[in-house]
C-alpha cells in the first residue's frame, strides 16, 4: 500500500503542484499510475505455490521461480 501511494506521488503529484493543468501530462500520468498500480497488484495478488516432487514453483505475475527443497532452510508462519 505504501508502494503505491509513493507511485501516486511520483506521478499525479506534480500536476497539483503546475497552475496550468493541460490534458496530455495529465493523461500520460495518469496512464503510468494506473498501469503501474495494475502491475503490482497483478504480481501481488496472483501468487501460487505449486509442490512439484523436486522443487517448489513459485509464480506470480509474470515471474515464476523454482525453489528446490534442498535449498529451503528455515519456514515461517
Amino acid at each position: 500500500m505504501i508502494v503505491v501511494f509513493i507511485i501516486e506521488l511520483v506521478t499525479i503529484g506534480p500536476l497539483f503542484v503546475e497552475e496550468e493543468i493541460t490534458i496530455l501530462p495529465s493523461f500520460i500520468m495518469s496512464a503510468i499510475f494506473t498501469l503501474t498500480t495494475s502491475f503490482i497488484a497483478w504480481i501481488s495478488f496472483s501468487i501460487k505455490y505449486v509442490f512439484n516432487d523436486e522443487y517448489l514453483l513459485v509464480k506470480g505475475g509474470p515471474f515464476q521461480s523454482k525453489i528446490r527443497y534442498e535449498d529451503i532452510t528455515r519456514v515461517d508462519n
